[in-house]
């Protein structure tokens, strides 16, 4: 499936629009066959079954686009356990899309699959926690939760995390390890981290903020934090861009 998704991204009062399109395993068109004989397997409890007719209803491959029968086959198989099923549906939360907007689902969804150990849902948690959406704002916790992500090699995280030791956003500011951070998201071919290491690089001083650190307490913030563009994560996700802002 390919991932499209901009921002804008401020640096040096300057502000950058961003497009970029990851490759997560493309979802092929679905033989009408293929998914009747998953309907019917999916409609007896098999979980993998479930999750390809929720990716084949949320993309629109081989049946209509249908957020809402996408979020009932997720649901279905969040609720017997699988962290990707329970990642994709919180996350269906946080957008609204084909479920009502609501933060404390989400919330609850995310923290299931973080709990289990699955890497983009530590990540989104994270991010909810340090926005206080869905629960009470807490920055260490959020920090720490996306550093789990991060040490797990999920390449969103290990960049975020990177940003958040660069301007000191619920750490204390360390350039030496934020670059460390977005030099591996880099390594994994993250493009957005690529675009900062070479700003990073090129730049004579990294006293400038590369995200003012008021931004982390505006909800845009949670659609450029919510895993957009992991390779690791199954769902396509389109974030909205930044609104042009002074740092």
């Amino acid at each position: 499936m390919v991932r499209q998704y901009g921002y804008r991204f401020c640096f040096r009062k300057i502000a950058f629009l961003l497009g970029s399109a990851l490759l997560s395993g493309a979802l092929p068109a679905q033989n009408i066959n293929d998914l009747n004989r998953a309907r019917e397997r999916a409609q007896k409890g098999y979980v993998d079954d479930q999750l390809k007719l929720a990716h084949a209803f949320h993309a629109g491959s081989g049946v209509p686009r249908d957020p809402v029968e996408s979020a009932r086959w997720f649901l279905q198989a969040a609720n017997q356990g699988n962290a990707e099923a329970q990642t994709n549906i919180g996350y269906a939360y946080s957008r609204g899309d084909g479920v009502p907007l609501d933060f404390h689902e989400a919330f609850k969804w995310f923290q299931r699959a973080a709990l289990s150990g699955y890497s983009p849902a530590q990540n989104d948690l994270g991010v909810l926690l340090m926005q206080g959406l869905g629960g009470p704002r807490d920055m260490s916790a959020g920090v720490n939760w996306i550093a789990r992500a991060a040490r797990q090699k999920l390449a969103a995280a290990e960049f975020h995390l990177g940003l958040f030791y660069l301007n000191g956003i619920g750490v204390q500011p360390d350039v030496r390890e934020a670059i460390g951070w977005i030099r591996k998201a880099a390594k994994q071919e993250y493009p957005a981290a690529e675009l900062v290491l070479g700003m990073i690089c090129s730049s004579s001083s990294q006293r400038a903020p590369l995200i003012p650190t008021r931004w982390i307490a505006d909800k845009s913030m949670t659609e450029f934090l919510l895993v957009k563009g992991s390779q690791q994560h199954p769902m396509q996700r389109v974030g909205k861009a930044f609104p042009n802002r002074d740092s």
